[in-house]
């Protein structure tokens, strides 16, 4: 069972490298982190009922036992939290998922700056800090936002909501959306009795013309399935006897992209 275990294990590391490789994060920064984690996850999740020693920590991962020491007396640790949506998803997961201020398809409305129901509506419900107009600015500056010069009206730009070029989100979503992907992975093989979804459709030696329109049907059935949810997740109760947190996530991989 190690041997599969390392064997995937090499597959999932391997675009990480990658990307340590082009942000020069060298073997030492990883193996730093990784005798933290180690140490961090056996006292969690392994030791958290039993007397907890530097050298019971170290039989069980594999780091040495001055290396835990070390890392026990400075304590450094990797808190995995549930991460907190910036305010800029908040606002467009409101916008396209509350019925103020999106139609019954989960199609964003066009809102007017000011009065009922408009985009300073929608800020001010999730934030009394910034000013609505600051965070126009900005949004029209990301090109999140399309302003009709005819009704000064402001549009949701759905296309930006597809593909994102901030690489600073995107190192938050690989964080964010990998480690819930492989704890769901985790979850579905020791825990027994309630599994969640984990599906994949996968095809080879097909052609790049075919891909691309399985792609863009891909985009738009994926596009509304995370509106539809969304909606339903802003139609539900906030709270209910006990609150948690969910991830829905949808990705579309092609290796001809990976070539150029």
């Amino acid at each position: 069972m190690k041997k599969l275990i390392i064997k995937n294990l090499t597959k999932i590391f391997y675009p990480i490298v990658k990307i340590c490789i082009k942000e020069e994060i060298q073997l030492n920064n990883l193996i730093e982190v990784l005798k933290q984690l180690y140490v961090d996850v056996s006292i969690k999740e392994t030791l958290s009922d039993k007397k907890i020693t530097d050298s019971r920590i170290s039989l069980i991962t594999g780091v040495h036992r001055k290396d835990v020491k070390k890392i026990r007396v400075k304590e450094t640790k990797f808190e995995v939290t549930p991460p907190i949506n910036p305010l800029k998803s908040r606002i467009i997961s409101m916008w396209i998922g509350d019925n103020r201020f999106s139609k019954s398809d989960g199609t964003p409305k066009a809102l007017k700056k000011n009065g009922i129901n408009s985009f300073e509506t929608l800020t001010n419900l999730l934030t009394q800090d910034i000013p609505s107009k600051t965070i126009l600015d900005e949004f029209k500056d990301r090109q999140i936002v399309i302003l009709n010069n005819e009704d000064n009206s402001i549009s949701l730009n759905l296309d930006k909501m597809v593909l994102n070029n901030e690489p600073e989100l995107n190192f938050n979503f690989l964080g964010d959306n990998v480690s819930d992907h492989i704890n769901t992975i985790h979850n579905n093989i020791y825990n027994k009795n309630n599994k969640l979804v984990e599906k994949a459709v996968f095809f080879k030696n097909i052609s790049v013309s075919s891909i691309d329109r399985i792609e863009s049907k891909s985009i738009k059935m994926s596009t509304k399935l995370l509106s539809d949810i969304n909606r339903l997740a802003h139609e539900l109760p906030e709270k209910d006897e006990e609150v948690s947190r969910f991830r829905l996530g949808v990705y579309f991989y092609r290796d001809d992209y990976d070539k150029k």
